[in-house]
């Protein structure tokens, strides 16, 4: 296909083209002017002699014909696809991190459904592209909470809730609180999902139901329900939805830097295991040669490279990925 538009282009520059003619094609060549036509006929002389390579056997090329700036060692061994190594990684990160984690930070994590094999897709997608910016790039700052209070508080708050002098329902149908609100139906449905809460929670970690806040002294006072706000059952639900919201929002920056210490460590020990391993998988080739060419070191590496291969033809651009782009651009972007 190259070729043909090269002998295309060369009979329009010399006038010997027949019948209709690619207007692009035509436009290109009257651009380039009255030597476009030994240009063109050098090209199409010299056509079999360009390298052809696909992105990650240029790379290889380069970094071993280039080993002293490139800082890789002729005998690297090429092992393709890092995912296995990266799936060590990451059992190793999981285990070693959650050996020492509290039981609540890991039924967290399990109920948000981050397992070790979402933690393996979280560092594929870190690790193809190494230089993404993360956000946030930290958690939260969250004070230290000792979850293992809220077990207790819960306790205590049942024992109101279920002692037999406490009738909940009564309560709140003698009360003036805003009965549009907490009319008999609704309130009946919350009381008995609360209910069950209290009957059979879940262990180790708290999950109040969505009504849950309907019982607490706060929203009862809002909806008008002042006299109930002092009322022991309800001060007491305050206090354990409060204390829940606490640790919740403590458990999810735990998790957030879980997952951004997960991120940063396989981005620093993935290049450090290859280099002592002496191994380059195929996203190494791209990121060692990225780094090579990162100036003021890499300018000479850069002139050589386009000494050798004065221009670059890109086969399908819209799939080239940013580590990819970024290592053309160094070549040639300050360049004629």
């Amino acid at each position: 296909r190259i070729r043909k538009s090269i002998r295309e282009g060369l009979e329009i520059a010399t006038g010997s083209a027949r019948g209709a003619v690619d207007p692009t094609l035509q436009t290109i060549v009257e651009r380039a002017g009255d030597g476009a036509a030994e240009r063109l006929r050098a090209a199409l002389y010299e056509f079999d002699q360009a390298a052809i390579s696909t992105i990650h056997g240029f790379c290889q090329r380069t970094l071993m014909e280039q080993a002293f700036q490139s800082d890789v060692t002729f005998n690297s061994e090429l092992f393709g696809d890092a995912r296995p190594l990266i799936d060590d990684l990451v059992l190793d990160y999981w285990a070693r991190e959650l050996s020492a984690a509290t039981p609540e930070l890991v039924m967290y994590l399990r109920r948000q459904g981050f397992t070790p094999r979402s933690a393996r897709s979280l560092a594929y997608t870190a690790l193809r592209q190494p230089d993404t910016r993360i956000l946030p790039a930290r958690a939260p700052d969250a004070h230290s909470v000792d979850t293992s209070q809220l077990w207790p508080l819960f306790e205590r708050v049942r024992q109101i809730w279920q002692h037999p002098d406490v009738d909940v329902l009564e309560l709140i149908r003698n009360s003036k609180v805003n009965k549009r609100r907490y009319n008999v139906r609704h309130t009946l449905r919350w009381f008995e999902q609360v209910n069950e809460f209290f009957t059979f929670p879940t262990r180790p970690l708290l999950r109040l139901p969505p009504c849950f806040e309907r019982f607490t002294a706060e929203v009862l006072r809002r909806d008008g329900g002042g006299e109930l706000a002092d009322n022991a059952v309800f001060f007491a639900c305050e206090a354990l939805w409060r204390e829940q919201r606490r640790v919740e929002a403590y458990l999810e920056s735990q998790a957030l830097d879980f997952k951004l210490r997960l991120i940063d460590f396989l981005r620093a020990e993935l290049p450090r295991t290859t280099k002592r391993q002496n191994r380059l998988s195929f996203d190494d080739l791209l990121q060692r040669l990225r780094e090579a060419l990162v100036p003021p070191r890499g300018l000479s590496l850069a002139q050589n490279l386009r000494d050798r291969y004065p221009a670059a033809l890109i086969d399908e651009f819209q799939d080239t990925d940013p580590l990819q782009f970024a290592i053309f651009e160094q070549i040639y972007g300050e360049s004629d």
